[in-house]
Order: structure tokens, then sequence, then C-alpha cells
């Protein structure tokens, strides 16, 4: 055994041997190199690309694929393209380059094939990218296929996001190989060019050529190549990236340009005569639902805000196609496409914008009824359209059936039985109306066989949270499953190939039915890996998900099964099951395979192996690492290892907040998790009477010098615990306030969000114990607050979410749709309450001009109840004030029942002024870059066109700083009321008696020294910069490392973002102290020595305390084109100075050091003030709105 022993770890040594394996490299990457003898033709239309064309051919000739001929065709650039293309072909020359009369990119397109001399054809636009692999990856399917042309994915990408498009998760979910369109009718969605790679010879034969002077050319020659292919591939891989350009100057965002839009009509029509010519009947239907509802989607989105040429060519165009297509049409829509559709046709404006704007503001739910023996849909619109759509239009149809269904929990109980939980329903088919039958089954997908199921109906008001549909209550749409696998267990036993089992529901409600598998799972409960039951015998059935499969059951053989693990602090020790014949040699670890055995005790069938860790550091600082193990055999293969037990036993013998421990992959194998710190939860409560959570739990860090520190973490916040206690065993118990005095100017609770618990400076989450898991989520309602702790997926990690005290039916969809119907149809009868509601960007803070106003009806002794708008109760209120929730039910009340209202901002969509309500709109400063409607259209929403459009009507006084401020919002809003223009409220606080005193309170509680300079940059938002989660981005253009460098250790740097950004400031990117949650603006204006701001209006009240100002604009020129243009009568006001580059900016904050008051700020050189502006104003506002 020893010598076997010694051969096998011989064989080891020279397999890791890293002369061995860099050689091995080496051939195997001369053998690729070698195989690409195939070449690949890259055509590169080109355009007044300068900005971008490098960027594309860098992408290109850094591919993995060599073998390229890259052929740049510039269809008669008048920018500095055409040179920029000849300079980087002199860097390769694998390129050439067409100079070409402008003809379209079709044309170019054409003229470059024409002289390609490759096997395979790629395109790309000048102002994309690609992945280095990307043609590799295309080629190498081809040449394994042998099929005619390949689809990849391809990436949206955006100043600061990069996503895979919602259609992929279907149509690229996995790989297929020599298909037909037939086989795939949903990849028509995918209709580019430049993610495909196609054979020259079927590209010559079926596809040539490609239309030329028009837009959208390649959507014919995509569609001529998805008839005319005998096979294609379609593979999951992203091999482009479709860049969205800054500038909105691409040809595919030019959707509210009426050239544009007549291009788009036109091929639609070619195309689908194509389709009806050359499609089967499933195709054709799939080519009418993708057309309407996803192709020519972003036209009609267009109509509430397009002029009336656009209105008349968009009409004429769907008519022509809907003659063609005929009444068929609509069995491929959905039922508000139908109704849209007909409006158009009917050259109905009125009825097309209203449908339009509502499925903006209130999706696309509606109610179902049943009249006459049929399901009627009705929209909430429907009441408000001109004409009564067609009753044909509503009936519904099998397009309008949606299945949704979940995965909620999936354990296996005491008796061996699968337990499944979750929900089923047919969306808009309200459970409490309509009785919806579900039956369940497993089905096979090698074969017919199913195995029909039984299950429990159960109910749930949390179903209606998740949903998120305003008009249908589905609680009643729970099931309960258990699952008895060994019926299963028979059957796979005598199947060949190994079935898959894959849950399968079907929903019926009356005549109407749809079906399919369970493919989403709740994040939370179910999104993590799926327990494991005890093997039987020499194998198991695991549980698992797939994106293709949804969720399925599959019977794994093992061959080495591990029945026993001991853990040590150095080792540990595992019992395995093996095969007569062929005895174990050892484990190895990870991908590298590290042989860690330090010894070995063999019987006939079972050894005992102890293994001690790796040496190496698999864990680099908190983090954690995965590792595979492996059982090596006397003949030199390697095998996994199998656990014979349940998921539960395992944690049992490999505790979950040890360094080192072992788990189990979703299919059973071991593998070896390390990390230098870990833990695990036991149990997380709120303190009985006490604002307070109590974590406890155990941990183990094993490379702490000190004792572990816990924190809360949100991609914004890191609450750190306020007291922790850790036992030698390493129990801990970690207390965290949720209430603080954050900025000393009062408690409040802390921001809402959904915070992970894990070790401060790490990056593990502790993990919550299967005991305690098994309780979550626990909700506690509070008077301030609504605290749930639960657990994410994929480690179990323990989160605490907080948010507003909101009840269950102000939270979903559905209750907050009834109390604004409640709402609005009691405007015209509703009896006033002489009351003020005081609202400040939509209740993220009371401050502004707003707060102002409170305060000057506080102390001129006002008595009437004054409510204040909050999100949550981390907004700190004044005193005297009741604070409401954003849309609660106590808001809508407040809203539509309060005799005046005060704003800066709007309300939301569903707002309507009751009659005798007053409204002052204070506005938020004087406008520099363009807002209201001169915004462009295309930054601007339809809802909120809408809403500017009916607010304006509603204000009874505006508030401007100037008389030229007032033309400026008159203009923006179109509003035609009574103005008080001789300053804004907000402003007062620079006047007042207790301005020094604010100043001094407020640099001592941000930690500012006596002698420092106080610098606060308040950048305004970007149209552009939108975070992962549709909000906007905070975007800094400084260096403030450089800038501290270059000024010293006297100035101390604060930054606020601007209101829109509250929700996406994170804590971990800014490297300055962030200020956009402070609470009142004008303190900081006061506190502050040196302002930097952009393009926002807070400059123009800055510039009122005569204080040093600098306008930092190094995106100028990228701004008022890609963002939006500035009021050249505010852009001439500013006399203050102005910094174009970082060196700039510093030279000008050393050089405001100790200047006087900017004199250049009077009325007289600045027409934008007034002289008014330099003294309080709240009460003479007051006073011209009460005459």
């Amino acid at each position: 055994m020893k010598h076997l022993l010694k051969d096998s770890y011989s064989w080891l040594r020279r397999k890791l041997d890293p002369r061995r394996s860099t050689g091995a490299s080496s051939r195997v990457h001369n053998e690729v190199n070698s195989a690409q003898d195939d070449l690949i033709s890259i055509i590169v239309p080109t355009y007044n690309v300068e900005k971008y064309l490098e960027r594309c051919l860098n992408g290109i000739f850094n591919q993995t694929y060599r073998n390229l001929e890259i052929i740049v065709a510039d269809d008669g650039s008048t920018d500095t393209t055409l040179d920029l293309a000849h300079r980087l072909a002199r860097s390769d020359h694998r390129v050439k380059v067409l100079e070409l009369h402008h003809a379209g990119n079709g044309s170019a397109r054409n003229s470059a094939i024409a002289v390609a001399n490759g096997r395979f054809l790629a395109f790309a636009d000048a102002d994309d990218s690609m992945p280095t692999d990307a043609y590799e990856k295309l080629w190498k399917t081809l040449r394994t296929t042998g099929s005619q042309f390949v689809v990849g994915c391809f990436a949206h990408v955006d100043t600061s996001n990069m996503w895979r498009p919602k259609f992929a998760d279907d149509v690229h979910r996995s790989t297929h190989h020599s298909i037909q369109l037939g086989d795939c009718p949903s990849i028509m969605q995918n209709i580019f060019l430049w993610d495909k790679m196609f054979r020259r010879d079927f590209w010559d034969r079926c596809v040539a050529p490609i239309p030329a002077r028009t837009l959208y050319e390649d959507q014919e020659a995509v569609m001529r190549a998805f008839f005319g292919a005998e096979n294609f591939d379609v593979i999951p891989d992203t091999v482009y990236f479709w860049h969205s350009r800054p500038d909105q100057t691409s040809i595919t965002q030019q959707k509210g340009d009426v050239t544009d839009l007549a291009n788009r009509l036109e091929v639609a029509l070619t195309v689908t005569k194509l389709a009806s010519a050359r499609a089967s009947e499933t195709v054709w239907q799939a080519w009418l639902t993708k057309l309407f509802q996803w192709d020519l989607s972003p036209y009609f989105k267009q109509i509430p805000k397009s002029s009336e040429e656009y209105w008349n060519a968009l009409v004429t165009g769907i008519r022509r196609v809907v003659d063609f297509v005929g009444n068929q049409i609509w069995d491929t829509v959905q039922l508000h496409d139908r109704l849209l559709l007909s409006a158009i046709c009917e050259s109905n404006r009125h009825d097309a914008e209203t449908i339009v704007i509502d499925r903006e503001e209130n999706g696309t739910d509606y109610h179902v009824s049943y009249d006459f023996g049929s399901y009627i849909g009705i929209p909430g619109y429907l009441l408000r359209l001109s004409d009564r759509p067609a009753a044909s239009l509503l009936e519904i149809r099998k397009i309008d059936l949606d299945l949704v269904s979940q995965v909620d929990e999936i354990h296996w109980s005491r008796a061996g039985l699968l337990e499944i939980t979750g929900f089923a329903f047919i969306r808009n088919f309200d459970t409490a109306n309509f009785p919806q039958n579900l039956t369940f089954s497993l089905r096979d997908a090698n074969s017919d066989q199913v195995i029909e199921l039984s299950h429990r109906s159960i109910a749930s008001p949390d179903i209606d949270q998740i949903a998120g549909d305003a008009w249908n209550c589905y609680a009643r749409s729970g099931f309960s499953l258990a699952i008895d696998v060994s019926a299963i267990d028979r059957l796979d036993q005598e199947a060949t190939p190994k079935p898959r089992w894959r849950l399968h529901v079907t929903v019926t409600c009356g005549d109407k039915c749809t079906e399919g598998l369970m493919r989403s799972r709740h994040p939370e409960t179910a999104g993590g890996a799926i327990p494991l039951d005890d093997c039987i015998g020499t194998h198991r059935l695991v549980c698992q998900f797939s994106k293709d499969d949804g969720l399925f059951l599959e019977r794994v053989r093992y061959a080495h099964i591990a029945t026993a693990v001991d853990m040590y602090d150095q080792f540990f020790r595992l019992t395995v099951r093996h095969p007569t014949g062929n005895p174990p040699a050892g484990v190895l670890v990870g991908a590298d395979e590290i042989a860690v055995t330090d010894s070995i005790q063999l019987t006939p069938n079972e050894c005992i192996v102890t293994v001690r860790f790796p040496s190496v550091h698999l864990g680099t600082g908190r983090s954690e690492s995965k590792s595979t193990l492996k059982l090596i055999t006397s003949d030199g293969r390697t095998h996994l290892i199998a656990w014979a037990h349940s998921s539960q036993k395992l944690v049992e013998e490999s505790p979950l907040h040890r360094p080192s421990r072992l788990s189990a992959t979703g299919y059973g194998y071991l593998q070896l998790m390390r990390a230098g710190a870990r833990g695990i939860v036991t149990s997380a409560t709120l303190a009985t009477d006490e604002d307070a959570l109590i974590v406890r739990g155990e941990t183990s860090v094993d490379d702490a010098e000190s004792d572990p520190t816990f924190s809360l973490i949100t991609s914004r916040r890191k609450l750190h615990a306020s007291s922790t206690a850790v036992e030698q065993d390493g129990r801990f118990t970690a207390r965290f306030e949720l209430t603080e005095d954050k900025w000393q100017l009062g408690v409040a609770v802390v921001d809402s969000g959904a915070y992970v618990f894990q070790i401060s400076g790490g990056e593990v989450p502790f993990t919550v114990i299967p005991d305690f898991a098994k309780e979550l989520p626990l909700t506690t309602l509070r008077p301030r607050y609504r605290l749930t702790i639960t657990r994410k997926q994929p480690n179990d990690a323990l989160v605490v979410k907080i948010g507003a005290p909101l009840a269950d039916y102000e939270r979903s969809a559905l209750g907050r749709r009834r109390i604004r119907e409640i709402f609005q149809t009691a405007t015209d009868e509703t009896e006033l309450s002489d009351s003020i509601l005081f609202e400040s960007f939509g209740g993220t803070a009371a401050t502004d001009s707003v707060r102002a106003l409170f305060d000057e009806y506080v102390r001129s002794g006002d008595q009437r109840t004054k409510y204040w708008v909050v999100r949550d109760y981390s907004v700190i209120t004044p005193p005297g004030c009741v604070p409401i929730i954003y849309n609660s039910a106590a808001y809508v009340r407040a809203l539509s029942g309060c005799s005046t209202l005060v704003n800066n901002n709007t309300f939301p969509h569903y707002f309507r002024k009751s009659p005798g309500q007053r409204y002052v709109q204070t506005w938020h400063g004087t406008p520099l870059k363009q807002i209201g409607f001169d915004t462009p259209l295309t930054q601007i929403s339809n809802s909120y066109l809408d809403i500017l459009t009916r607010e304006s009507t509603y204000w009874d006084l505006l508030i401007a700083q100037s008389p030229v401020a007032a033309d400026l919002l008159r203009q923006a809003f179109g509003y035609t009321g009574a103005i008080a223009a001789r300053g804004l409220p907000r402003n007062d606080s620079f006047f007042g008696s207790h301005a020094d005193s604010i100043r001094r309170d407020t640099r001592h509680s941000l930690g500012v020294y006596d002698d420092q300079q106080m610098v606060l940059y308040m950048p305004t938002w970007r149209d552009h910069a939108i975070d992962p989660y549709g909000r906007h981005d905070f975007v800094s253009t400084i260096d403030f490392e450089a800038l501290r460098r270059a000024v010293g250790a006297q100035y101390a740097f604060f930054a606020r973002g601007h209101h829109t950004t509250i929700e996406s400031v994170r804590h971990d990117v800014l490297d300055v102290t962030d200020l956009t949650t402070y609470p009142d603006v004008s303190r900081l204006l006061l506190a502050a020595d040196i302002l930097i701001s952009d393009y926002s209006s807070v400059m123009f009240d800055f510039a009122i305390t005569g204080k040093p100002l600098i306008q930092y604009i190094p995106d100028f020129d990228d701004y008022v084109t890609t963002s939006r243009s500035l009021y050249e009568t505010s852009m001439k006001s500013i006399v203050w100075p102005k910094a174009y580059s970082q060196s700039d900016l510093e030279r000008l904050v050393l050089r405001s050091t100790g200047m006087r008051p900017f004199e250049m700020y009077s009325p007289e050189r600045s027409p934008l003030f007034h002289r008014s502006n330099f003294e309080p104003t709240s009460r003479s506002v007051l006073e011209r709105f009460s005459v």
C-alpha cells in the first residue's frame, strides 16, 4: 500500500509541476492558433464616428481569434473618421479602408462584402464594442455544428451600466444547435446583424444584398437568414456590446423622429410580407406579436409628445400593416395593444394618448369580468376613452393568458417527502372572483412520461405583495406539494436515458387554461442551494433549478460516497465507501488539484482519509473560497466525492461557523469552504421596549488580533453595532440602534433599506442556522418603522429590512389603488379641513422653501394642523408638525382634504386638486439647466409631461427668486397665474439673527475646525447616469485625492448629491463625507466657505452669501449636447469663476482663500438677482398668498 501511495503521489507531482503545466498551456495555445485557418471578414460601416471608432477597432484588434480581415467602409464621413480609420489601419495590416460616397449603412456594408475574402462574415457598428473572445466563440460553434449561421447574445451598455435584454432570459437561456426558426420563434427578437456570424456561401445564396438607403436595413437581412437557413445555432454567450451614445445621435435613439418612424414602418411592412410568404403559422403568429408588442412599442410611447406630422405618419403606416395582415392581428397582441392599435387605426389620438400614459403610470394589469358567457378585460382607463372599443377587442384571448408562478420554499420532511410551497395563477383573474384550478405533474424532459401530483391549496396575503397587481387579488393561489420520491426512483431505475423530471403546472379558470414550468423561485427563501435528502444506497434524487427546465428532479448515481466526516482545527477525516478493485490513494482539493492527504486507511469497500487543510490560504482576507474535493484512485483517475446524508446532517458534522468547513453542491458532492472569518446567526430580535436589534450567534476568526465587530450594510449605509460581546467560545451578542441623531439635529430612524449582517471589514455574510431560518421572515410593525428579519441567498445571510411603518394594505399595489380610488372619487364632494400639507422633494427631506414657509407659519402663531410628508421616519421633521408617510392612506386623505398645499415639486400622478384648495408652488431654485416643458422630449416621460400640464393649472402662487427667474419658470411650466418674484424663502436663514450660531453649530457637528476652510461640492444629476435599479446615479467629476494633495489639510471637503440621487449614493464610492441626506441644505450653505457646483440652481442661492463660488464644468460640451441645454439668460448671469479642468479647480480653490465678498453678485451685475434677495422673504410670500 505504501508503494501504491508513493506511485500515486509521484503522479500527482508530475501533474502539478508548473513547468509541465506551462508547456501544456503553450501547446494548447499553439494548437488553437494553428487551427484558426478560416478567414473571417469583419464589416464595419462608418459615418461620422470619430468619437467611437478607435474603441470599436481596438476591440476587434484584440480578439483571441486572429485570422481576421477587417473592412472599414466609410460612408462619406464629414468629420475626421476617415483619417482616423487610415491611421488605425497603419497599425494593423488586417485592416482595409473603403472610401465611399454617402449612401447609407446598407450600401456601405454591401460594398465591403463585395471585396471581402473571408469564409465567414461578421458585422460591427463603429460605435459599439465586443468581448475579446467573441469571434472565437462564434467561429468555434459553426466549426463544430456545420450550421449556416450562429446567433450570440448582446448586452446594452450606457454611461454607467451594462445589462442583457429581458428576452435573453428566454431566447439565450441555453445552447441550441442546428435548429430552424420554427423550433425557436422567439429568436426573432434578436434581429441584429452584429451578434451573428454567417457562412459566406450561405450569405450570398440566401441573404444578400442588404437593403440600401433605408434605416433598420439589418432587420430584413436577418429575417431572410432566419427563413432561408436549413439550420442555425443559438448560444447563450454575450458576444457584443451595444453602446447607447450619450449624445443621443445614433440611429436607434431617434424614435421621436418622423423620418426614423417612416423607415421603421416601411421595414415592418416589407418584413411582414416576407413572413407572410415564408413563415409557418407558428412563426407568423410570433412575428406579429413581436412586431406590435416589441418593435413598434417605442414609437407608440412617443404619441403623447409627438407632432401632428409624426402622428399622421404613424396612423398611415400602421393602417398599411394592419390592412395587409387582416383580422388575425387581433389574436396576436394582448388587450392593451389591441385597444391602442384600434385607436391608432381610427386616428383617435386622445384615446391613444390615454392608453399610453395610463400604462406608464399604472402598469399593464386590469380587471376581468364574466359577461354573457365571455371573459372581458376592463382596463382602468376604459371609461376615459372617447370611443367605446368594440366588445370583441375586450374579450380575453389565448395570448392574454399570462401564467405567473413561483416556488417559495423547498425542504425534505422526516418521512422523506419533498415538500414544495408556492403559488400559481393566471394574471388579471382575481382569485376571489374566479377560483382557479391548479394541477401539477412531473414530466420527463427526455420522454413522454408523466407523474401526476396531488396538492393542497393554501392562502396567503403575501402573494399580492409579490404580484404587484393593482386590480386583482391572488391570495388564494397558493399551493403545497408533498412529493413521494420513491415512485420516481422506481421509474428512474428502468429508464434510459436518465429522466429529468420537470415540475409542470396547469392553471384553469372556466374555459381558460394556461400551463408551463415552474421557472421562478423566491430569492430569499428558495434562491440558494436546495437541501439534500439521504442517499438511497448509491444514488439519490436531487432537486435543482435551471434556466431551461425550471425546478426539476434528477437521479444521481455515486461511486464514491462519504458516510462520515470529522472536523478538526488543522485537518478533517472522511470515511468513504468506494467500489472494489480500484482503491483510493488520496484526496485532491480545488481546480489545481492540490494533494492534501495525511494518511489513508483501506478496507475492501471503505477508506478513512485524513486530509490536512491546504497550506495555501484559499480564502484571501475575509472573503470566501470554494474548492471541490476529489478522490484519486490507484489508476491515477480522479472522482468527485458524494455526501451520503442530508444537508442538515452535514451542517451538524461540519458547523457553519468554522473558518474551514465542508458543504455539498446541489448534486450532493463535497466541497471545502474556507474564509478568514465566518459565523452563524442563531437569533435576531427586537429589544422589547427599545428601538434596537439584538443579533446573537457564533463566530470564528482565524486572523483577528482583537475581538470582531459587526455591521449592518447596504450599498448606501453601514451601521456599526453599538455594543458587542464575544465569549471565548466564539458566541457573540451584537446590538444595533435603530434610531440615531446622525446630524445632531434630532433623533430619527436609521435610513430605510435591506441591511446585510456581516463582520466589519469582511466580505462573507453570516449564515442563518436552519432552525432559525424556518421562522423567517419575521415582521414587526412599530409606530415609526416596519422591520422584517429575513435571509438572503445564496448564503442564507441575515437580512434586516427597515422601512416606513405602512400597513399591509398600504404596501400592496392593490391596496394603494383602492386608497387612491376612494380619494379620486371623493374629490368633488370632499369637505376640506382647515389644515396645511407640506411636501418637499417627494417626502425625502423637510427642507427648502417649503420649510421656510412652515417656520414662518409657526412664527406667526398659525394654529392650523400642519402635516409634513415624509418617505419614512428617517426624515427629520420640525417641531409642531404631524408627519405622514408618502403614499399612505393618511397621505391620500390629507392630499385631498387639506385646505392649503405647499410643495416644491409635483405631487403624484393621481393627484387632483379638490375644489376650494389653495396650492403654493415654491419650486426649488432658479433654473440653469432646462426644466419642465423646455426639457428635451427624450429626457421626459409621458407621465411627467401629463403631470406638468395638469399641475401648473392648480397652482395659486408660484415663487421665484427674481423677475427674470419668474419669466424662465413661466416659460418652463406654461404657467399663467400669480408669481411672487422677490426672493426664495429658503434663503431667509442667511439673514436671520441666528445665522452665525447656525454656521458654528453646523461646522462643529461636521467636524470642521475653526481654522479650516469647508469646501462643499454640490453637483446636479445627469440624465444618462442611471444605476442598475433605474435611479439617477451620483456623478462626481472631481478627483478629491488629488485636490487634497494640491491644496493641503486646511481644507475639509464634503459632497451633497441632488435629491434625485438620494437612493443611489454609495458609502463605499465617495472619498469625501456624503451629506446627501443632510436635512437642511441652508445650514450647509451657511457653514461652507467655498461652494463648488456645476449646473445646479444652488449656485444662485450661495451667491447671495458673498462667499467664494466656483462653477466646475469639465464636461460642459458633453453636458449641453448629451443631457440638456442651459438657459442662456441664466448662463450669462454667472459672473463667478469657472473651472474646466482639475488643475483649474485646484488653482481656484487656493485663490479663493481670504478673498473679499464677491461684489459682482450685486443685482446691478447680474439680472438673475433682485435687491429683495438680500433680505428675508417668507413673510411677504405668505402675505401675498393670503390676499
